[in-house]
């Protein structure tokens, strides 16, 4: 498509008298951003108001009028301030970092401390009244194929499966993109 002078220059006014009628407009208000007729979004409190406490952060999301939050591990959370917060707010923990990278779930030697720290986080869940955990598979093994490792996963998340849901938990094993951002991950 090509534009003659006059055109362009029309365009050129349209687009120059719709930003300056928005810009005049007024600014408008972030209480309620969060909250969308079709669709329940969880803000990831690790990820956003990164300069702000962790708290302040659950604050922020509940500001904006989001519904749930979601978190990394909980080991360095203050448990019972979330629980008032979210008693207090109405804003749901959508799930949080029942294992994370480390030590690897795609290595079995961590199999067993991985099954403790999934019943430890059922308990932390049940105070949270959080029905999601998500579980991650663990950076590459030295040594093991990939499929090696996915065996390794698959055999760990069957062991955890019968305590996942004599807790009501589900879990997420969350999938990381290799090739972009998280090299090295399994």
């Amino acid at each position: 498509m090509t534009l003659n002078r006059r055109q362009f220059l029309g365009t050129s006014a349209a687009l120059s008298a719709s930003a300056a009628a928005l810009s005049a407009a007024e600014p408008q208000p972030i209480e309620g951003i969060g909250k969308t007729p079709h669709t329940r979004f969880a803000v990831n409190c690790e990820m956003w108001w990164t300069k702000l406490p962790f708290m302040e952060r659950l604050e922020q999301a509940a500001r904006f009028g989001y519904p749930a939050v979601e978190f990394w591990p909980w080991r360095n959370k203050d448990l019972p301030a979330i629980v008032d917060f979210c008693k207090r707010t109405g804003v749901e923990i959508a799930q949080f970092t029942a294992w994370g990278f480390t030590p690897g779930m795609n290595d079995p030697k961590n199999h067993d401390a991985c099954l403790k720290e999934i019943e430890a986080s059922c308990a932390v869940a049940k105070q949270l009244n959080c029905k999601l955990m998500t579980v991650v598979g663990g950076n590459d093994q030295p040594g093991m194929t990939q499929e090696q490792m996915h065996d390794n996963i698959i055999a760990c998340l069957k062991r955890a499966a019968p305590i996942a849901a004599a807790n009501d938990i589900t879990l997420i094993l969350e999938p990381m993109n290799i090739r972009v951002d998280h090299k090295g991950h399994c």
